[in-house]
């Protein structure tokens, strides 16, 4: 990655071997054509998949957009997810706050059904 200044920021990974569990949170940062090229990208989709199954805080820009949808997570936005943090409408001071509170359990029930969808309670005697 290139910084506003122009330097060089090596990768720790790359997108099918850093898989979102080793994160806290993670920030999806494209830019207007690499949004698209990554929607086209499995690791990535999965990646993205996975972040938000783990119920990580993601942080995104607009251009990850196709991204999203490829990966069926169309439905979640902003004002009905504490977790998605749309950039530049939401600040970096506002992701690490997000971050810093840990998972989105509000989310779960979207990613897995609660054991009282599985299983019956018992009824009482």
């Amino acid at each position: 990655m290139t910084s506003a200044t122009g330097e060089m920021i090596p990768a720790d990974h790359k997108i099918d071997g850093g898989p979102s569990v080793l994160f806290d949170a993670v920030a999806i940062l494209p830019s207007d054509a690499g949004g698209a090229k990554l929607a086209l990208e499995a690791a990535a989709v999965n990646f993205l998949r996975d972040a938000f199954g783990h119920l990580k805080v993601i942080g995104y820009l607009p251009a990850a957009a196709p991204l999203f949808v490829k990966g069926g997570i169309n439905d979640a936005a902003p004002d009905t997810d504490a977790g998605l943090l749309a950039f530049p409408a939401a600040s970096v001071n506002d992701f690490v706050a997000a971050a810093s509170a840990g998972r989105i359990w509000a989310r779960e029930p979207m990613v897995r059904p609660m054991p009282t969808d599985i299983i019956p309670p018992t009824p009482a005697a």
